[in-house]
């Protein structure tokens, strides 16, 4: 018999809670099935009532705090850190996140969770998004950085506000 997870049974199964830390899929979708979303979980999909669920507004908050570490990491590994990172912390909220996507139409379909590859590699795509712009924007900052710290280096008057020139000294009084 298929067992159905519901809100009051979300976290766990027929062999008991499955670890907020670490979901792989095995099986069919149907083995893992879930009838309602929770406030935690992510929904995978497109459309105005899954990009203004509760979950998936604070999936993107997460991503758009790391996003520029993501963008400068110079290692696989380390963005793949970095997205790991906002899956666990998903899966850790009280109550603990999924990211779920549906198998079948909305009315007689449901929802079923990814598990943590899959979440990591959505993970990955949204942390990518807006890419280019972005380290344009990076770009221009250490460009900027750069140019004022020629300018003290070299003596010159900076345009930082909070570095302002000195006031000019007064003139020197006359000889008699």
């Amino acid at each position: 018999m298929m067992e159905t997870i519901s809100p009051s049974t979300s976290s766990g199964s027929i062999d008991g809670p499955i670890p907020s830390s670490s979901v792989a899929t095995t099986g069919a979708p149907e083995d893992n099935r879930i009838d309602v979303p929770m406030e935690n979980d992510v929904l995978c999909g497109r459309g105005g009532s899954i990009n203004s669920h509760k979950g998936n507004e604070q999936f993107r908050e997460l991503v758009e705090k790391r996003k520029r570490v993501y963008l400068t990491a110079r290692f696989k590994r380390e963005k793949r850190l970095i997205a790991s990172s906002i899956v666990s912390e998903i899966r850790g909220m009280n109550p603990p996140g999924r990211f779920l996507a549906r198998k079948g139409t909305k009315d007689t379909g449901f929802w079923y969770d990814i598990g943590d590859e899959k979440a990591r590699d959505k993970t990955s795509q949204a942390l990518r998004e807006n890419a280019p712009s972005i380290r344009a924007e990076i770009e221009t900052e250490i460009t900027k950085q750069r140019e004022e710290m020629r300018r003290q280096e070299e003596g010159a008057p900076s345009n930082h506000p909070s570095q302002k020139a000195p006031p000019p000294f007064p003139p020197p009084p006359p000889h008699p």
